[in-house]
């Protein structure tokens, strides 16, 4: 009797991690299909059409509060399109998905990309699970893209700093032209 017990603890052991293992790797396959189908859309659509097609509610209200707080200090922080990584779309623009984890929940993903827009960029992603499916949460643009000096903040970092009032260095921080 004791042995069948354990037997039937051990088997139901088995089963659960073999189901984690399942789930993990169906969850890494749906967010995978779901980054590429968002970028199929780059060189279509605009960034802010993008934006609110595929980013996470938290990202479009903090991109709000930023944007307006741009057009009222007539500066511009982010002088590119962050889909792209660059200002100008290359008709051969692509992705290659390095890696994806979900580290944790299964609401939460870590996708590593390369970028081609003229160049390959490293970029990182944090999507987030809500309304139904997976939205970009956050973009990371890596150091060896960036110009010496530079930084390697996520664009969340970059608009909450900015809107919190948080200083930034002057050379991150460019005025329009009158």
């Amino acid at each position: 009797m004791r042995r069948t017990v354990l037997l039937t603890l051990l088997l139901a052991v088995v089963a659960t991690a073999s189901y984690a293992d399942w789930s993990e790797a169906e969850e890494i396959k749906e967010v995978t299909r779901r980054v590429e189908y968002i970028y199929q859309h780059v060189g279509k659509m605009t960034e802010a059409e993008m934006d609110k097609r595929f980013c996470t509610k938290q990202y479009l209200k903090l991109n709000k509060r930023f944007q307006k707080k741009c057009r009222k200090q007539g500066e511009v922080i982010r002088d590119y399109d962050h889909w792209l990584m660059g200002q100008e779309y290359d008709k051969d623009f692509r992705i290659t998905i390095d890696s994806v984890s979900i580290p944790g929940e299964l609401k939460f993903a870590i996708v590593k990309l390369t970028v081609h827009n003229f160049e390959d960029q490293r970029v990182t992603l944090q999507v987030l699970y809500e309304r139904g499916n997976w939205f970009i949460n956050d973009f990371t643009r890596h150091q060896d893209n960036i110009e010496p000096g530079g930084y390697e903040d996520t664009e969340i970092d970059i608009m909450f700093n900015y809107v919190e009032g948080i200083q930034m260095e002057p050379e991150d921080v460019k005025r329009d032209e009158p």
